[in-house]
């Protein structure tokens, strides 16, 4: 960390960054190379006023990194986690809808045709893939929900009255 890692008018805070070069160094900790966006803060002002800081950073030892020394830190725009989140994870609304679609098929078929041995066994599958669903479903909603009381708080401000 250092210098380098700010642009602008004004010079980062220096004992900040020794207390944290120090740290770095009194654990033998490595920073990973940055890849794509280097400075992930503006303060949007033009010409001399402007200031840039890099703000992603990524740390560890060297055991970590000769176990996985081809890593570097991708410094991700909100666009590029969209894009990972739909292709690592899907969509979690239409994989509870089509584990739902597929279990009510099952169903219907045993409703019909009566229990079996691999109907049983079916069933129990997409059981198991719905509970699996709707657990990623709940995860979700329980990040969204943290990111809201994050930017919005609880809005109990009767306390400080």
């Amino acid at each position: 960390m250092g210098a380098h890692e700010h642009l602008g008018a004004s010079s980062p805070a220096r004992l900040l960054i020794q207390d944290f070069q120090d740290c770095i160094d009194t654990n033998d900790l490595l920073h990973l190379n940055t890849i794509k966006v280097y400075y992930m803060w503006s303060n949007g002002r033009m010409g001399n006023a402007n200031t840039s800081r890099r703000l992603d950073r990524a740390i560890c030892n060297m055991d970590w990194f000769s176990t996985f020394n081809q890593t570097s830190c991708c410094s991700l725009t909100k666009n590029n986690l969209k894009i990972w989140n739909k292709e690592t994870f899907g969509n979690i609304n239409h994989l509870v809808s089509h584990v739902e679609d597929e279990l009510n098929l099952v169903q219907e078929k045993i409703q019909s045709d009566g229990y079996s041995d691999n109907l049983i066994t079916v069933e129990k599958d997409c059981m198991n893939k719905l509970e699996e669903a709707l657990h990623k479903e709940h995860l979700l909603w329980k990040e969204k929900d943290k990111v809201n009381w994050h930017l919005e708080g609880d809005r109990n401000t009767k306390y400080f009255t």
